[in-house]
This record gives C-alpha cells, structure tokens and sequence, in this order.
C-alpha cells in the first residue's frame, strides 16, 4: 500500500467512526463516583468462591449478571472494573494468544437520549470495538466501507438505522475465526428506556460466541431475574459489601475529628453504632452514604454519642422512606426538584 492509498484509508476510518460516535459516549461512566480506597477488592479473590466473578474471567464466555438494589452500588463496582488493571491481567488468560478488547457502555436513565437507547448502547460497544481493530470495519460494514476510487466512504456520513447497528453487531458475534476476544461491561440494564426483554436478546445473540463474555447490571427486577437467575455466574451485590460499608462508615468518621475524640472516650459505644449501621443499611452504599452525612452534621452540632444513635434511630431504615423523610423537611415549592434529584442519586448508584 502506498502513502496515498494509505492516507486515503486513514481518512476513510476517522470518517466511519466518527459516524458512531457521539458526544455523551463515555460521561455517564466519567460521572459515576470511583469506589471508596479499598472497597470491592473481594471481587477479585479466587479463593473466597462466593461470588466465583475471577473464575469466570479466566475460563468462560457467556454472561455474568450482577444484580443489586437501588444504591447499592452497582455503577460504582462496574466503573470499579472497568479501570481496574487486575480484569485485563484475568482477562488476558481467557483471550491466549488472541487480542483482548475490552468495550463498556453504562446506559443513564436520567441522561440522554443516545445514554438510555439501544441506539447509543450499539454505537458506544462497535465505536469501541472497531476503533482498536480497523480491520474488522471492510468485513463487518462492507456497506459503509469505500467503493471505488472515491476519495471517502459517502455511506458513511449517513445516519446510522438501527437495524444496521444490529447487523454490524452480530456479524461480529457470528464470526467463527474471530481473531480477538471481546468482553463487553454493560451498566444499569435496569435504565434503559425501553422494552427490556430488547436488550436481553441483544445481550444474549452476543453470549451465543465463544469469543465474546459480556458482565452486565441491572436491579433485580422479573425481566432480569427469569433471563439470568438460572446462570451459575451471578451474585447480588448487597449480600457481598457488608465489610465494605463498614470500612466505608469507620473511614469517613474517623476523618472527624469530633467524632474521634468521642470514639477515644466511648470505644464501645462508637462501634456499635458503626455496627447499627451497617446492620440497618441492608447493603445500600446510598443509604450509607446520607445516614453519614447526617451523623456528621450532628457532629457539627457538637452532639454525643447517645444523640448520634438517637439520630440514627430516627432515620428510615429504607432508601425510599429516607426520600420521603427528607422531602418532608423541604418547602413545597422545591419539592418537585428534590424528588427529581433523588431519583437521579438511586440511579447513579
């Protein structure tokens, strides 16, 4: 191939993907909250064997399901692997001598509409895909490629249909000599904003290659629960992040110096009110995160160990009873804004 022939095929790959791309393509992942120092590291441990997640990475396909409640901490743990160095080293035993490629979409209910659509789920995971193997675009998009002695692919500046992004999908999932291997983390199944028994099919037609394993999430909702409950490869996060929250809660306390000085003097009793709190928080880091804040205001307000647990004792035991907790304290006149903004906070979590 000449310089020419060579420029001309540049050009014609920065045309094809910038046709995928779109400006929200990674905002949802870049906002979600980076996990607590020291959370989630158990999602790695080969010898623990609850939720046999490292396993799966080395030696299956298929799908992992990773189901949890609300604020639980799903969007976290997904941003979690995906910037952890330790999935790509598991991962790599699984790929052998083949390419690794490794393609997230987290979907945004509160976002978007590219953030909460089949659409952007198929443009987010072949942008991915085809930009770290040009090669695949001529086999996979032969429509979209160049023709001729033109000097850019004119196909290519046409909107996408989205029966073209299915077919480009799934051409890359039939193909039998696939030379790469591809794991593809799909958040919040939960916020897509549409039939969800769609993207199930579209999780489950990409399953079907042995060169493809996909780790979604979603809240344990029917639609998601008959499709992925008889799996092997599955956990609920809330049953595993017990320790978690309470390294969380000790962690951001102990940066009080308010509540050190309480703790130097009632050791007992500020261990048991870590203890009750990661008792009554049921595996809800959201949950965790407001009943914290709430405790550090009481710190502000210089009160003790028993006005603590008092304030504790008072605040709902469940996400949405807090919602409404909170909204009763609130004017009626933001009301409205402050249940939107909660909404967002359940879903971002």
């Amino acid at each position: 191939m000449n310089l020419v022939e060579q420029s001309r095929t540049l050009q014609n790959v920065y045309i094809f993907l910038k046709s995928l791309h779109f400006k929200q393509i990674k905002a949802r992942q870049f906002e979600v909250k980076t996990a607590h120092t020291n959370t989630f590291a158990w999602i790695f441990d080969e010898n623990g064997g609850k939720q046999q997640f490292a396993r799966w990475l080395r030696s299956s396909s298929g799908i992992f399901w990773i189901g949890g409640k609300a604020g639980s901490g799903k969007s976290t743990l997904m941003k979690f692997l995906a910037d952890n160095p330790r999935l790509r080293t598991l991962l790599e035993e699984w790929a052998g001598s083949r390419k690794l490629l490794i393609a997230t979409h987290f979907f945004w209910i509160a976002g978007t509409t590219m953030q909460k659509s089949q659409e952007g789920l198929l443009r987010t995971l072949l942008f991915q895909i085809l930009a770290h193997s040009t090669d695949f675009i001529p086999i996979i998009c032969p429509n979209r490629w160049i023709t001729g002695n033109l000097p850019i692919a004119l196909s290519s500046l046409e909107p996408w249909s989205l029966p073209e992004l299915s077919q480009a999908l799934e051409a890359i999932a039939s193909l039998e000599d696939l030379p790469a291997r591809l794991c593809l983390l799909i958040d919040g199944l939960d916020e897509y904003d549409g039939d969800h028994s769609e993207i199930i099919k579209v999780i489950q037609t990409m399953a079907k290659s042995p060169h493809i394993k996909l780790c979604v999430s979603s809240r344990p909702w029917t639609v998601f629960v008959d499709a992925f409950h008889n799996s092997d490869w599955k956990f609920y996060l809330q049953d595993l992040t017990r320790n978690d929250i309470r390294l969380y809660i000790k962690d951001i306390l102990e940066e009080n110096a308010d509540f050190r000085d309480l703790k130097s003097r009632e050791l007992t009793g500020s261990e048991n009110l870590v203890q009750q709190i990661v008792s009554k928080a049921q595996g809800v880091f959201l949950w965790v995160y407001l009943v914290v804040r709430s405790l550090l205001r009481g710190l502000t307000n210089r009160d003790d160990m028993s006005d603590l647990v008092r304030r504790l004792a008072e605040l709902p035991g469940h996400l949405e009873t807090y919602f409404k907790h909170m909204l009763d304290t609130i004017e009626d006149v933001y009301q409205q804004q402050t249940a939107q903004t909660f909404q967002i906070m359940a879903n971002a979590s």
